[in-house]
């Protein structure tokens, strides 16, 4: 099931778009957002694993909205949806799933949708992945009588190799 909280300043804008999420048996909308504010305490909260924002309100915009999510490290994945297309690279550069031109269309959403539907299981088969390999490690350490973990654990991001001490990693998560 995919947890998802919607973000625009107009209840028009948040029924018609929970009515069209509603045809996907697999997302479910735990809460709505009048404004930035509100959505950054429900996120902190209870992190839902979809955030559908709207670019442009009044009070912490959209943008804004994923800056500060981002500084606590609790961004969901994001479908921006606004009717303004010049957010469109901005979007992008922020990161987001998928971009949506309000009015949003069945079509169109379902093929957001199945983006984010993709995302999650590549971040569920990182983070597998990840478990097995420090299970291996830990295996490997056992069967050569060493007591300590590895100094290190390399994760390949990108083009790029991140170190990090097994004793810190809590959980796997690969973002693109």
């Amino acid at each position: 099931m995919i947890n998802a909280i919607i973000v625009d300043d107009e209840q028009p804008a948040r029924d018609e778009l929970r009515y069209l999420v509603a045809r996907h048996d697999d997302v479910n909308v735990v809460g709505e957002a009048a404004d930035g504010e509100t959505a950054l305490q429900m996120v902190r909260e209870s992190p839902p694993d979809l955030l559908f924002l709207d670019g442009q309100r009044p009070v912490l915009g959209g943008f804004e909205l994923v800056g500060k999510l981002l500084e606590v490290d609790l961004l969901p994945h994001v479908i921006l949806v606004t009717a303004y297309d010049e957010y469109a690279i901005r979007a992008f550069e922020v990161n987001a799933v998928d971009y949506l031109l309000k009015p949003v269309g069945a079509d169109r959403l379902q093929q957001a949708i199945a983006r984010v539907r993709s995302r999650i299981e590549t971040d569920e088969a990182g983070h597998q992945a990840m478990v097995a390999a420090i299970a291996q490690m830990r295996e490997y350490a056992g069967q050569n009588g060493a007591s300590e973990r590895p100094p290190r654990l390399s994760v390949k991001k990108g083009d790029r190799y991140l170190l990090f001490d097994p004793a810190d990693v809590t959980h796997g998560y690969i973002l693109d």
